[in-house]
């Protein structure tokens, strides 16, 4: 277990304080150890207290991230995991990483079934485990080549199946305390899912793999506290690829993935609508065709914006970063901790 990455969960032992220069805001920390927290005593058992996010690696050759749960008189959180696009001894190693584990997975999501987000060799193992995957019920072919049949799973469908201009599925409890509203984006052919988590906690929308901005998405993350949404590629580095034309017209005509202006652009929309919102993480950065750097560029002239960013990468996960309820307070005569804000999802960026 590597002090770089802590527990969600773990009290540590007593630090110096040292206050975040980031946000002023009590109740979110991006950090590298992790303050427990005292409920209020009216907290009902099946509140979420907490929400921790971390992405586990982004990218075209693989996708995976995790959100916990916490509750009130519970030691360990629920555990959810964002598609399985990394292979799975990575899967294993990175968890460990952030000292989580595979028995403790409580609910998988698949965003669609590319291997960068779902590999088939997970199918084996899935049957082992006692975690429920759940996926849009357009991507069923998909999942039923991959093995579905095979591994507990739930299916979730369009919340009006008459009406092909209702891209919103129906909203439903994924766990105590937590609903999740989908909704259907562009992509290829079978298209993909996006997500908003609404727990006492906050709200996060999480969307990635899409060819453009729909209205409906916008109308979805509205009051987010926390947003992870792709800029996968640069315009001017991806015509300039050695790229075969065939596949930058995929990638750039709509059903594809967003570009930073297109990213950046439903980012501030988002921020206008999320008066709350603390922090946005941008996924599925493409190696080849785009850089942190062009995206610092964009932002640049947003000083308040910026200064939320995390940009993930392929092989690094990013802190944790948790998110309280309002009406949790720090345990008198506890712990206090060094808090670090790092830009950039990488290692390095480590103490």
């Amino acid at each position: 277990m590597h002090d770089s990455f802590p527990s969600p969960y773990r009290c540590p032992a007593a630090f110096s304080p040292l206050p975040s220069p980031a946000v002023n805001n009590q109740n979110i920390t991006s950090t590298n150890k992790i303050i427990r927290r005292r409920p209020h005593n009216k907290t009902s058992t099946t509140t979420v207290t907490r929400m921790s996010f971390c992405v586990l690696g982004s990218g075209s050759a693989g996708n995976c991230s995790a959100l916990l749960l916490h509750y009130p008189n519970k030691p360990k959180p629920r555990v959810i995991l964002i598609d399985l696009g990394l292979a799975l001894r990575d899967t294993e190693r990175r968890l460990r990483d952030v000292d989580l584990a595979l028995h403790m997975v409580d609910h998988i999501i698949i965003t669609h079934f590319d291997s960068d987000h779902f590999r088939p060799a997970w199918t084996n193992r899935l049957k082992k485990m006692r975690s429920t995957v759940h996926f849009h019920l357009n991507h069923w072919p998909h999942a039923n080549r991959a093995g579905a049949p095979e591994f507990k799973h739930e299916t979730f469908d369009d919340s009006n199946s008459n009406n092909k201009l209702n891209k919103n599925s129906k909203p439903f409890k994924l766990a105590p305390g937590c609903t999740l509203h989908p909704f259907t984006l562009a992509h290829d052919v079978e298209g993909t899912t996006g997500f908003r988590f609404d727990t006492a906690a906050g709200r996060l929308g999480f969307a990635t793999d899409l060819g453009r901005v729909p209205p409906h998405l916008l109308q979805s993350f509205n009051n987010l506290t926390l947003l992870a949404l792709e800029s996968n590629y640069c315009p001017q580095l991806q015509e300039a690829s050695n790229r075969p034309h065939f596949l930058k017209q995929r990638i750039m005509g709509g059903r594809g993935h967003l570009s930073n202006e297109q990213s950046f652009d439903a980012v501030r929309h988002i921020e206008k609508n999320s008066p709350d919102l603390r922090k946005v993480v941008l996924l599925h950065l493409s190696r080849e065709c785009n850089s942190p750097g062009r995206i610092l560029n964009i932002y640049a002239k947003h000083p308040d914006l910026s200064r939320k960013l995390i940009i993930t990468n392929q092989t690094k996960p990013t802190n944790w970063i948790n998110i309280d309820a309002p009406d949790h307070v720090e345990m008198p005569g506890g712990p206090t901790v060094h808090t670090q804000h790092h830009l950039f999802a990488s290692k390095t960026n480590h103490p």
